[in-house]
C-alpha cells in the first residue's frame, strides 16, 4: 500500500515520542511505500490536480534516531491509496487551506485520514459541545463581560482555553474571586477580538485527564495523565506523568456516543479526553499517544493502528 504522511518538517518532530513516527516505522516493516510531505509544500493546480514534493522513507527507526530518506521528489497526491494529515496545530487557515488540498486528492479517488471535511468542522475544543450531555458546563465568546460573568457564576475557578492551540498552550485557570479577572480575560481574548472557551473547573482533574485513542471504532489503549506539581493542566508537554489506566463505564458511555458521528465524518484516527465523568476534548487533526501507551503496557501499538487502517 502506498501512504503519504503530511507531517510538520522532520527536525521539528520529537522523534523517540512521535506517533506518526510510530506508525510510518510500522508502515515500513511492512514493507508498505511510506512518503512525507509537508503543508508548505503541497499545491493545488487547475489540470494537475494537487501535488506535492515529497520524501519517500526508506527506513524508518525513531527510538533508534535513525531515518533513511530519499531526496524529494514531484508526486501527485491522489495516487497514493491513503493520504495522513498530521499536521500539529495551530489551527489556523493556511491549515483550513491544505484542507481544500486534501479534499482535491479525495475527490480523484485518494482515502485521506482524517476526512478534510471533518478536520475543519471538528474543532478539538468546540466539536465536543454537539454533546452537550456530556461536556461540563461551557461557555465560547469574544466578549469579556459574557465570559467574567459566567466564570462568576461558578463555585470558584473555571478553566480557559485558546480555541486553536494544543499541548496546554495558553490555558489559564481563573478564579472567580480574582480581582484582575477582567484584565486577564481581556488579554486572553486579545481585547475582545478573538474567541476563547471557559469551561467549568472539574474537580476531579486533579486525579487526571484520560486520554483514549481510537482507530476505526476500535480502542487502541488509553492512559491517563496527572499534572505536575504545581500546575492544573494535564498535558504530558507541560510535565504531567501517564499512567496505566482502564475505562469505566462512564468512559464506554461517551465512546459510544460518539462513534457514528465521527464515523460520518471520516475521523477515523481520534483522541477522546475525558476528566471525571466529562467529555473535554475530542483530537482529531493529530492526537497523540501511542508512544505512551508503549511504554506504559510494554507492547508496540503502532502495528495494531495501521493494521486497522489499511482495511479500508
Amino acid at each position: 500500500m502506498k501512504w503519504l504522511f503530511v507531517l510538520d518538517p522532520l527536525e521539528h518532530l520529537k522523534w523517540a515520542n512521535d506517533t506518526s513516527l510510530a506508525m510510518v516505522e510500522a508502515l515500513v516493516e511492512l514493507n508498505d511505500e511510506v512518503w512525507y510531505t509537508t503543508v508548505d509544500e503541497m499545491h493545488l493546480d487547475v489540470g494537475r490536480g494537487p501535488w506535492a514534493t515529497a520524501y519517500r522513507f526508506r527506513q524508518c527507526s525513531p527510538l533508534q534516531k535513525s531515518m533513511d530518506v530519499d531526496p524529494p521528489v514531484t508526486v501527485l497526491i491522489h495516487e497514493f491509496q491513503r493520504v495522513f494529515m498530521r499536521k500539529d496545530p495551530p489551527f489556523d487557515m493556511e491549515y483550513i487551506y491544505a484542507t481544500y488540498v486534501l479534499e482535491a486528492a479525495e475527490k480523484l479517488g485518494a482515502t485521506v485520514i482524517n476526512g478534510p471535511q471533518g478536520l475543519r468542522d471538528c474543532n478539538e475544543k468546540v466539536y465536543a459541545l454537539q454533546f452537550p450531555e456530556l461536556c461540563p458546563a461551557t461557555s465560547i465568546s469574544r466578549s469579556p463581560t459574557v465570559i467574567v460573568d459566567f466564570i462568576r457564576a461558578q463555585p470558584e475557578q473555571a478553566i480557559c482555553k485558546p480555541l486553536d492551540l494544543m499541548g496546554g498552550r495558553g490555558v489559564q485557570l481563573l478564579r472567580r474571586d480574582d480581582p484582575d479577572l477582567l484584565q486577564i480575560v481581556e488579554q486572553a481574548t486579545r481585547g475582545g477580538t478573538q474567541r476563547v472557551m471557559v469551561q467549568a473547573f472539574i474537580a476531579e482533574a486533579v486525579s487526571g485527564d484520560k486520554r483514549i485513542l481510537l482507530a476505526d471504532r476500535e480502542v487502541i489503549g488509553a492512559f491517563v495523565r496527572t499534572p505536575p506539581p504545581g500546575d492544573f493542566r494535564c498535558n504530558l508537554s507541560q510535565g504531567a506523568i501517564a499512567h496505566r489506566v482502564e475505562l469505566d463505564a462512564r468512559d464506554e458511555e461517551i465512546i459510544a456516543a460518539l462513534l457514528d458521528d465521527l464515523e460520518t465524518r471520516g475521523q477515523r484516527f481520534v483522541g477522546i479526553d475525558i476528566i471525571g465523568p466529562y467529555l473535554t476534548e475530542v483530537n482529531v487533526t493529530s492526537p497523540m499517544g501511542i508512544r505512551e501507551l508503549d511504554d506504559l503496557y510494554g507492547v508496540r501499538h503502532g502495528p495494531k493502528t495501521v493494521e486497522i487502517l489499511r482495511r479500508s
